[in-house]
């Protein structure tokens, strides 16, 4: 158990680590079904376990307080650094491989709206991939999307955009998982300027990279990769 992140250097020592958080009533009957292998576990970190207790943020007991991570804070800020369990880590008793089905176009189409106050929800991207079940019993795969933009935008390394749980898979079975990319998924907050500009969200233009995986970091070989220009 759990409240948040925490350091786990004596997890090399173990066969496993299993962390719970701080689960309700039904706790003890969830955990009993995991280790009795009832269920194959499919839940995900929502955080970064960290590598040291340096790369954390240190809480303040002052009564001002000062962050100044901006928009890299938390599993964001550490992207590119080592960390004992990555953002959106989680084991199952079975194994999963990923493979495109259809790759996002180069560019977006000559009908999206790029510019302006356009519908947030236009979809300007689809893409779909197969999530397939190689291990030997059954199992659910937290298929997750993330997005890198374009150095200009100023947005940390890799953001989550999309995350899609299948069905229960069988040895062998597959799910299709198709996703769109919105223009609110690719635009960024632009506050008011000295101009007669208004804030607002605007879709940022440069070369996107997308990966694919069962978390933040899937290792070589592992997840989708892709990448398209807006």
């Amino acid at each position: 158990l759990a409240p948040g992140a925490i350091l786990t250097s004596w997890a090399e020592h173990a066969d496993a680590a299993l962390v719970l958080f701080l689960g309700g009533e039904a706790t003890g009957l969830a955990l009993s079904d995991v280790l009795s292998g009832h269920v194959s576990p499919s839940g995900r970190l929502p955080l970064t376990l960290p590598a040291a207790e340096a790369d954390a943020t240190p809480p303040c007991a002052g009564l001002s307080c000062s962050y100044t991570e901006g928009l890299a804070l938390a599993w964001r800020g550490l992207h590119k650094r080592p960390v004992a369990f990555p953002f959106g880590h989680g084991l199952s008793y079975t194994r999963f491989s990923y493979s495109w089905e259809t790759e996002p176009a180069p560019s977006a189409g000559g009908g999206a709206t790029l510019d302006g106050r356009g519908d947030a929800q236009q979809p300007l991207f689809n893409l779909s991939f197969r999530v397939q079940n190689d291990g030997a019993r059954e199992g659910q795969e937290v298929a997750q999307l993330y997005l890198s933009y374009p150095e200009s935008a100023g947005e940390p390394p890799l953001v989550l955009r999309h995350f899609v749980k299948t069905r229960p898979l069988q040895p062998s079975q597959s799910e299709l998982v198709s996703l769109s990319l919105s223009r609110r998924d690719l635009s960024t907050w632009r506050p008011a300027d000295s101009s007669s500009e208004r804030g607002g969200w605007r879709v940022a233009h440069g070369r996107f990279g997308v990966v694919v995986g069962g978390s933040s970091r899937p290792a070589e070989g592992e997840g989708l990769r892709a990448e398209f220009e807006v």
